[in-house]
């Protein structure tokens, strides 16, 4: 394993992995996950997360779909303020155990249900994944909506793993390099989940967290 000054921890990765990949005719290799989530990190200050629920009112007043999201978005997002209050709470410990949960497989789909489903509201292409009857009607007035909803509306929903949209988006661009042009396309959003460790925790890799970012690469005929 290199070993000099300059040398990462995903540079080590990389040396173990080509010295994986250059036995692979002798040996076979597997990954044996684990379930559940030893423990959350919810980066940022607690203002930060209540100010997003209060900015859920607006959403109320932007229409039918929207509103209904503000409704399920509404007791997740008072979770994670709840676990900067008191993160030991059993209430607050209860809500992490119900992330997510992968169920069916064999010939027919598999689903995700849990909270995390109602962040897969909209599609990829912005439509409704699952229509539901969506209340209060728009007669009411969008400023009357009702945006207060349990979780038990969020857990109840469940995902279509094929149908999980994309975290983000991409858009050609044509670049010009002092008259020459290159189709390119520019992508941002969650590109990737990074290895890390946490302050407290043990020397090595013990943690994981999503990346934003962006890039842009040429496209080849």
């Amino acid at each position: 394993m290199p070993a000099f000054s300059t040398t990462t921890a995903s540079d080590e990765a990389v040396a173990a992995i080509l010295m994986i990949g250059s036995m692979q005719k002798y040996f076979k290799y597997q990954f044996a996950l684990l379930c559940g989530i030893p423990s959350v990190t919810l980066f940022g200050e607690r203002e930060d997360w209540a100010l997003m629920v209060t900015k859920l009112a607006r959403l109320a007043q932007l229409g039918d779909e929207p509103a209904r999201f503000a409704q399920l978005l509404r007791p997740v997002l008072n979770n994670f303020v709840a676990s900067f209050d008191n993160p030991k709470a059993p209430d607050v410990l209860s809500f992490w155990s119900k992330c997510a949960d992968r169920r069916g497989g064999g010939s027919g789909p598999t689903y995700l249900t849990g909270w995390i489903s109602v962040f897969c509201f909209w599609s990829h292409d912005g439509k409704l994944l699952y229509p539901e009857q969506i209340l209060p009607t728009s007669s009411q007035g969008f400023q009357e909506r009702e945006t207060e909803f349990g979780l038990d509306q969020a857990l109840s929903r469940r995902i279509d793993t094929a149908e999980v949209p994309l975290g983000y988006v991409s858009v050609p661009v044509t670049v010009n390099d002092l008259g020459h042009e290159f189709d390119t396309v520019m992508v941002a959003g969650m590109i990737g989940i990074q290895a890390t460790s946490i302050p407290t925790g043990e020397a090595g890799l013990d943690s994981i967290q999503p990346v934003s970012g962006w890039f842009m690469y040429e496209k080849k005929n």
